[in-house]
């Protein structure tokens, strides 16, 4: 007879928006998990959490760590970073957001501790977490692809959006919000990007990107992240030796994307494999990738090397 495994015990670290209406939801659903609380620098926000979700909010963050297996974190880079090298230097399990930092170096010191420390770790991609998706790039990858186009159009930057007051999100160029999902699909089907071009539009809220992958195939990505259209349109079209290659429609579900990532980290946890490609390794690779088409943006469109990590 099997032994009934004990469930993860996962602390939350964030109080925004997608920690309400995604990681706290999952969190609470599954069958795994027990919800043992919740930390924000806004304490009221925390409580407000609790109470919707019946946990308790944690005053003192290095309290939540020390009683949780897990900690789940949706904040701004910077300070994620910065608190995930913590856990895990305390040898805590990571579900972390993209990007994983906010600068190449703090990424780096976020993978040294997890790798140093053997915890688990998975990067919060919700589009490449879903299997449809997954499948339909992994068969792309497999009919020799030359060159691909990626369209976003999103309104999370528009006034009436509920990420409208993220101050991380107006500091950096839309690439770094919704660039590693992106980037992540590209690569996972045309191979690592070793060069880029980027060029940001108006408010920089809109931009254009291409990038030049290892074995010589090319992508092209255009992002507007104040769109007046009111339906995100987030499509990749993809060129291979047997024609040309639609994504098919996939709906924004955060909670779905989630609760695949909470079961490949405690895949992981258990089997003490990292099979999913979907470590920090991977957030490493794209934090390089931004980095460089920063320095791109900031020499009118210049092609940049990645920086190898």
């Amino acid at each position: 007879m099997n032994a009934v495994k004990p469930r993860l015990r996962v602390g939350m670290v964030g109080t925004g928006y997608w920690a309400g209406h995604v990681h706290l939801p999952s969190l609470r659903a599954h069958p795994d998990v027990e919800l043992v609380g919740i930390w924000g620098r806004n304490n009221l926000a925390a409580e407000r959490l609790g109470e919707q979700f019946g946990v308790d909010a944690y005053p003192d963050l290095d309290g939540l760590i020390d009683t949780v297996d897990v900690v789940d974190l949706s904040i701004s880079p910077a300070a994620q970073a910065d608190i995930a090298t913590r856990a895990a230097k305390a040898g805590k399990h990571l579900l972390i957001e993209k990007p994983i930092a906010d600068t190449l170096k703090a990424g780096a010191a976020l993978a040294d501790a997890v790798r140093v420390q053997g915890v688990a770790a998975v990067t919060l991609l919700i589009h490449r977490l879903r299997p449809e998706r997954a499948a339909w790039l992994d068969a792309r990858r497999a009919e020799k692809p030359t060159s691909a186009h990626a369209h976003w159009h999103s309104t999370a930057m528009r006034p009436d959006s509920p990420y409208a007051g993220s101050l991380w999100r107006k500091d950096f160029s839309p690439l770094w919000d919704v660039g590693p999902h992106i980037i992540h699909q590209l690569e996972s089907v045309l191979g690592p990007v070793v060069a880029v071009s980027a060029f940001a539009v108006g408010q920089r809220t809109r931009v254009a990107l291409t990038m030049i992958h290892a074995g010589g195939a090319t992508s092209a990505v255009a992002i507007d992240m104040a769109s007046s259209r009111d339906q995100p349109l987030q499509t990749i079209d993809v060129l291979t030796g047997t024609g040309m290659h639609n994504s098919p429609p996939l709906s924004i579900d955060g909670v779905l994307s989630h609760t695949h990532a909470l079961r490949l980290l405690r895949d992981e946890i258990r089997s003490g494999v990292t099979e999913h490609g979907f470590g920090v390794d991977v957030g490493l690779r794209t934090l390089a990738v931004l980095e460089a088409t920063d320095r791109s943006m900031a020499r009118d469109g210049a092609v940049v090397d990645v920086d190898i990590v």
